[in-house]
């Protein structure tokens, strides 16, 4: 968990501190939209795992996902946030494994 947060925080000049993928802040949120695009090129089996309790990603992101990627397996894991593989490794474990046979 430690490096998980480490990884996915930065401190602000003021001091706090905020998640690095902070969807409030504009260069974020605009250098995402490049990345929907990159998806849509994707020629390998590719599935997406939602928390069911994740306010990271949306209903309309996994709906703009499947329009762009039709192929796309999602699998919502209830009783998870968005760090599924923290929240519930198991039932991750069990998808991977799943989804790769």
């Amino acid at each position: 968990m430690r490096r998980g947060v480490v990884h996915n925080t930065k401190q602000l000049p003021d001091g706090r501190w905020t998640w690095r993928y902070d969807r409030s802040d504009p260069d974020v949120a605009d250098s995402t939209a490049l990345l929907w695009d990159d998806l849509a090129t994707l020629t390998m089996p590719t599935m997406l795992v939602r928390g069911g309790e994740s306010a990271f990603v949306t209903d309309a992101d996994v709906r703009e996902a499947r329009r762009r990627l039709p192929t796309l397996r999602v699998a919502v894991v209830e009783g998870a946030g968005h760090a599924v593989q923290s929240d519930r490794p198991v039932v991750m474990a069990s998808l991977i494994a799943d989804f790769v046979r």
